[in-house]
């Protein structure tokens, strides 16, 4: 799924600098320099004017991808009895994308705009064992 397109919750204005500060692949949460989106690009508005939602020309929120596999074997152990066995890998390459609906922080006027806060669900595996008759 691509990315979708970003919204700044709190008004802003385009300083005509570059906006996006570092891609999808090179965002490192620990290295404070890396930034999303380029807090120089934004500038708030003066005071006691309306403020306004403004969507990002161009820029998206990182994708994301997501493998899973669910393998299930039955086995016979009578003639009306069943041993169904299997297991299900959700996000089964374990990649973390940076979750863009709510984990970017698009608030002109926080200290942490333009970083993510936060991911998808990391690999998840499960199993089951279920006796069918």
């Amino acid at each position: 799924m691509s990315g979708a397109p970003i919204i700044l919750t709190s008004g802003a204005n385009l300083t005509g600098q570059r906006i996006r500060g570092v891609g999808c692949g090179q965002y490192n949460p620990y290295n404070p320099a890396d930034n999303y989106l380029n807090a120089a690009a934004f500038s708030v508005p003066a005071e006691f004017t309306i403020p306004s939602t403004l969507v990002v020309p161009g820029v998206r929120t990182c994708g994301y991808a997501n493998e899973n596999l669910a393998i299930s074997k039955v086995f016979p152990i009578g003639e009306n009895v069943r041993l169904n066995f299997g297991g299900e890998l959700f996000n089964i390459f374990n990649r973390h994308p940076w979750n863009g609906a709510t984990g970017l922080d698009t608030s002109v006027t926080d200290p942490s705009f333009g970083e993510y806060t936060s991911a998808f669900d990391p690999r998840n595996v499960q199993f089951h064992l279920r006796v069918e008759f």
